[in-house]
């Protein structure tokens, strides 16, 4: 169970990463948004994942393999004996916990900004 949740969230954190941070960057320079730190960071990160400089492809590339690799190995160690206990399922819920916490920075990078421009274009309106 472990397993399948881990493949459930970092296939989404990847996602999020390659195209909707992305697309919310446009969003927040054409308003002209001040960033926080966590928004300008995973701004930064997923300009690196997508390769956006030359000689990025392949770094960013065994980023999300090696990513991958990660949330699918133990899991394989795991399928074989569900009652497995130890190291490989302690390292499953790490992996699994590690990215419940990217989820949540990339709500919370992107959430704050939207609310605070919704909120001036609110004020804007009034």
């Amino acid at each position: 169970m472990l397993a399948i949740l881990s493949l459930l969230t970092w296939a989404p954190v990847l996602f999020a990463l390659v195209f909707i941070v992305p697309a919310a960057e446009h969003h927040f320079r054409d308003f002209g948004i001040a960033l926080p730190g966590l928004t300008f960071g995973l701004l930064r990160f997923s300009r690196w994942l997508t390769a956006a400089a030359p000689g990025q492809f392949i770094p960013s590339m065994v980023f999300c393999v090696a990513v991958l690799a990660a949330a699918i190995t133990p899991s394989w160690m795991l399928w074989a004996n569900e009652r497995t206990s130890g190291p490989g399922r302690a390292l499953l819920a790490i992996i699994l916990l590690l990215g419940l916490l990217a989820l949540v920075a990339i709500v919370v990078g992107l959430g704050v900004p939207y609310l605070s421009t919704v909120r001036a274009l609110q004020q804007g309106a009034s």
